[in-house]
């Protein structure tokens, strides 16, 4: 009821406002002219712009502005330029009909910690007058085009995880920022494009058209989000043709094409295990040739036959990383009153099995547009609009083309002209090639985005805002199965299918607000009030036909089975905020806000929430007393947050299910289910020393209560489940940015920068019982990347526990042999498994026959399986490093990205140990005493349950970007070529994922599932579709 009340109240004042106060006074005009403090030269197309107000220019190419019509009063000059470190004149006096001369000079190479953030904060600010962490990265700052709008976050802001979870065309990515905090929301953060909160994936968004991205890490920043924001927000602006000289026009067309691999193949396993003569047929024991499925094991049991006949690489054969396009062209105009972007795109990807696939494309644009249509009003428009297509693979090659043995040709036919559907009949696997081939699969996506802005600045410290945002994604997808589709086993697909599924997420989003900047002598106070508004909606329906009745038709009324569902729901949402922010002679920074949240997502009896922040900062570099005269920015600062995490939309209701047997009883209903809780305490020290290196140094202490965890129920209840608020999760990160510039001059620049992050989360309170989800264990006490399962024995000491201790006094019958694992070999040694015959023998140790010579799998004292920490995916620490180099005309750019430990559960590897398969197996060329039979690795394989033997090491350092490119200036195209109307040429060779530095097996190191928290928290690789390497030629026209 105070929610309502206060919206209502909020928004009536904020009418009274915008029509009770004047539209004009008394004015005067702002001019003068910026130049270079380095060279005198004067700067085009700098953003000059009194602060706290809607007014602003962009200078002419010779550096001179003119803001007029500026009602008299007090004001503070600001002036932008990228590559530039903002300049700032406070205390301007504008007199009624008098112009106000201000010229100002402009530093190059402007620190990132000096750059003006906007996200998170009262009103846009400085970096060095932000008391807490907001990280800014520039369209400077991203030489190499990323492939995702997000992905160019990964290296260059520290504690930012960035994981694709697989390089197939049209993927998106996962995101988290700094901690996993949440046992079942997830850790996604909030993202916001040009004010749109993103309804869905960031993959249809065009990087290109990237100006910035601003980083909040933490819910002591990212409280002015609410409920939504516990997992940190990342706000991206988009270009709008404010960085065009005033009056002038510009045409860029950028084209890159290039290639991809991959980082290594997967190994074939060149031997068997089976009995063959000289030709290279198979015989039975007595050496008569036998026909392939009535083959025979050899005594010896080991995989150290070559094949004799012609082997195939059946990946190496069909795969193919393909090759990428990109092409833009945007035009952008900037003149006094209106500046407009206007981009298009087309990306492609080639199918990664060419001949059966046809990939990826994408094609997109967008108009951004900015008018004054009056001194004191501004109107601010943006559009987007993209559409792509995916040729689904089914099933995955990088699973199903590793499943054949080396001596089985994929591409034999059968009568009909098909690939031939089993061509091993010893092995189950369907022939990959088949499906690629009779399947066809697709996926479509849409994405329509816009949103309009109107300002109002009836006085020089007083502005009204009001925003309304859309964000439309539409996805439909069909997969056909024809009539006669052949299968290894009879099943419903013979018989033809055809399902299509059509899905849309749809976001609206309005805001009003008004802001209020005034100085009181040192003091400046910013001010901000504001309402929001979301309804979000969702809705999803598919339709499936089986038993076709005729052929070739591609219609759901071809079946004689149909098969209907689908699920919408709505969610709305409102919030109240306010802000103060203050800044004191420079030097001591406040900032503070409140704000409550309301949604259908929280139970009726907690409808309503509230959250706050509380930031300080102390400049002391700016004390007349400070007596390191090159320090020159030296801010320790604390802020203290609240933000949450929404409940999913059915977990407060009481939910049911109707079976033949009638209905059921599935989830217990919340009435008073709430949002979780986070608030976190932020240490951070920033220095800036000399003007030419920066660093920012966080620590970060977070508690996250009212966890949203289902509880199991007692029967007596009739229902499975609830979900309620209970456990607490507790999280630390050490943060630090570096960054120097290291030469500055007007034909040689050298940049470098570095980040660092370490993170870990916990489970301090959890009311349930334990249990392990993928391979991580939730438990009180527990961290969030201990992987856990079953665990080999690797020392005598292990026997203590192994069966209650039971094998404790018959150490000298186990040795460790040389892959550590602890084995009973009774009175030999495991080295005379095949010299002694004793593979295949048994051991009897206290009564008990083991088998001689094979690895253990610890059991508890009743004789299961115990489960033990196996692992832990958690880094060690994260690095990035930048080198950014240009001398006159051409520049070198390079990001390596560390990760120093951090395990990864190979499902990929583990799989193909029950089809004797991998090439772990092969025992052709090593010593007879460390050979091992097939029933080694049986038992290592362990029924494919997840197991210590299978947990490596997921470090890696990575070449991640690598750019060489030139520039032509219109003085060396005119000699050259003529100019033919060109201002800028520069062509560049790109590098992405050049190089991998790693004792990882798997194709990847950076790998991920979904599961147990998403991509970016669950290392688990299994056949998902690695990062390619790529390398591209991309060229860039100005006009």
């Amino acid at each position: 009821m105070f929610g309502r009340s206060f919206a209502r109240a909020t928004l009536g004042a904020f009418l009274l406002l915008v029509f009770a106060l004047p539209a004009h006074a008394q004015s005067g005009e702002v001019v003068g002219q910026v130049t270079s403090a380095d060279t005198g030269q004067p700067l085009a197309a700098a953003q000059v712009f009194l602060e706290g107000t809607g007014f602003g220019v962009v200078t002419s190419g010779e550096g001179r502005y003119t803001i007029s019509n500026v009602p008299a009063g007090t004001y503070t000059v600001v002036v932008r330029l990228i590559g530039y470190a903002d300049a700032r004149r406070e205390n301007i006096v504008v007199r009624p009909g008098e112009p106000t001369t201000i010229d100002l000079q402009l530093r190059s190479q402007a620190l990132r910690l000096q750059e003006v953030v906007v996200t998170g904060v009262t009103d846009p600010t400085e970096g060095t007058r932000v008391p807490f962490t907001v990280a800014r990265v520039s369209r400077d700052d991203l030489p190499v085009p990323s492939s995702n709008a997000v992905a160019a976050l990964q290296g260059r802001v520290a504690g930012a995880r960035v994981v694709s979870g697989g390089g197939q065309p049209g993927s998106g990515v996962s995101v988290r920022l700094r901690n996993r905090l949440s046992v079942n929301t997830g850790a996604a953060p909030l993202i916001v494009v040009d004010g749109v909160i993103q309804a869905a994936s960031t993959v249809d968004i065009d990087p290109n058209d990237i100006e910035s991205l601003e980083v909040v890490k933490g819910a002591a920043a990212a409280s002015l989000y609410g409920a939504r924001a516990q997992n940190g927000v990342i706000q991206i602006q988009t270009r709008r043709g404010r960085d065009v000289p005033l009056n002038a026009t510009r045409i860029t067309a950028r084209s890159e094409l290039g290639f991809g691999s991959i980082r290594q193949l997967p190994g074939v396993a060149l031997a068997h295990q089976f009995l063959q003569n000289e030709q290279g047929q198979w015989v039975d024991m007595q050496g008569n040739v036998v026909d392939r499925q009535n083959r025979v094991i050899q005594p010896s049991r080991m995989m150290d036959q070559p094949y004799r006949t012609q082997t195939f690489d059946n990946f190496d054969r069909f795969f193919d990383a393909g090759r990428t396009s990109n092409t833009t062209v945007n035009l952008s105009r900037n003149m006094e009153s209106t500046n407009f972007f206007f981009s298009a795109g087309d990306y492609r990807e080639t199918g990664i099995v060419p001949d059966f696939n046809s990939g990826y494309e994408r094609q997109n644009f967008r108009i951004n547009l900015d008018h004054r249509i009056r001194d004191d009003l501004t109107l601010g428009l943006t559009s987007y609009y993209a559409r792509s297509a995916r040729d689904n693979l089914t099933p995955s090659p990088f699973f199903s083309l590793r499943f054949f043995p080396p001596d089985i040709d994929l591409n034999i036919r059968d009568e009909d002209g098909d690939f031939k559907i089993q061509p091993d009949p010893s092995m189950l696997e369907n022939n990959p090639l088949y499906p690629l081939t009779a399947v066809d699969s697709w996926n479509w996506r849409s994405r329509t985005q816009g949103s309009a802005q109107l300002r109002y600045s009836p006085l020089s410290w007083l502005n009204f805002e009001g925003i309304l945002s859309f964000d439309r994604s539409d996805r439909e997808s069909a997969t056909l199965y024809p009539k006669g589709y052949k299968t290894v086993n009879p099943g419903q697909l013979n018989d033809g299918q055809y399902t299509r599924s059509y899905a849309f997420d749809q976001s609206l989003n309005g805001t009003l607000q008004t802001s209020q900047i005034r100085t009181f002598g040192d003091l400046t106070a910013r001010t901000r009030i504001r309402y929001n508004f979301e309804r979000d909606d969702f809705e999803s329906q598919q339709a499936q036909a089986r038993e076709f009745r005729v052929f070739g038709l591609r219609s759901l009324n071809n079946g004689i089975q149909e098969f209907t569902s689908g699920s919408s729901n709505q969610v709305r949402s409102e919030s109240l905020l306010g802000a103060l922010g203050l800044d004191y002679g420079g030097r001591y920074i406040f900032d503070a806000l409140i704000r409550q949240d309301g949604s259908s997502l929280f139970g009726p009896d907690d409808r309503w929430n509230t959250y706050y922040r509380v930031a300080a900062a102390w400049r002391m570099a700016e004390e007349d007393w400070w007596p390191f005269l090159g320090i020159t920015e030296f801010k320790p600062r604390f802020s203290q947050g609240t933000a949450g995490a929404r409940p999913g939309f059915s977990w407060r209701y009481e939910t049911w299910s109707v079976g033949t047997a009638g209905p059921s009883k599935g989830q217990l209903g919340n009435r008073a289910l709430r949002p979780e809780l986070t608030t976190e305490r932020e240490y951070g020290l920033d220095m800036i020393i000399q003007d030419r290196f920066s660093i920012e140094l966080v620590y970060a202490d977070t508690e996250v209560q009212d966890q949203l965890i289902p509880i199991p129920l007692p029967g007596v209840f009739g229902f499975s489940s609830q979900w309620q608020n209970a456990g607490v999760v507790d999280a630390t990160a050490y943060e630090a940015t570096f960054e120097a510039i290291l030469v500055s001059q007007p034909e040689f620049s050298w940049r470098a920068g570095m980040v660092f992050d370490r993170t870990r989360s916990v489970l301090r309170d959890w009311p349930r019982s334990c249990y392990v989800t993928s391979v991580f264990y939730r438990c009180e006490g527990e961290d969030f990347g201990s992987m856990y399962g079953r665990s080999f024995m690797t020392s005598a000491n292990d026997l203590q526990r192994h069966l209650g201790g039971r094998f404790a006094d018959f150490a000298d019958q186990f040795q460790v042999n040389d892959d550590g694992y602890l084995v009973p070999v009774g009175n030999a040694n495991w080295t005379d498994g095949l010299s002694g015959g004793l593979w295949g023998t048994q051991v009897n140790v206290d009564g008990v026959n083991l088998p001689w010579g094979l690895p253990i799998v610890e059991r508890d004292e009743s004789g299961v399986f115990a489960q033990r920490q196996i692992g832990d995916a958690n880094a060690n620490f994260n690095l990035g490093f930048t080198n950014n180099f240009q001398w006159r005309g051409i520049q070198i750019y390079s990001l390596f990205d560390w990760k120093n430990g951090g395990d990864i559960y190979n499902e990929t590897r583990q799989w193909p140990y029950r089809d004797n398969i991998s090439p772990d197996q092969v025992q052709t060329g090593k010593p007879d005493e460390r050979k091992k039979p097939i029933d080694y690795y049986e038992a290592l394989y362990n029924t494919n349950s997840t197991n210590s033997h299978f947990v490596e090491d997921g470090s890696y350092v990575k070449l991640r970007e690598l750019s060489v490119a030139y520039r032509f200036n219109q003085s060396q195209l005119q000699r050259f070529i003529g100019g033919l109307g060109m201002s800028g040429l520069s062509v560049e060779l790109i590098g992405r994922n050049l190089l991998t530095f790693t004792n990882y097996s798997g194709d990847d190191p950076e790998v991920g599932s979904g599961g147990a928290g998403g991509v970016t928290e669950n290392p688990f690789d299994s056949f998902g579709y690695p990062n390619f390497r790529t390398l591209t030629l991309g060229i860039t026209i100005d006009f």
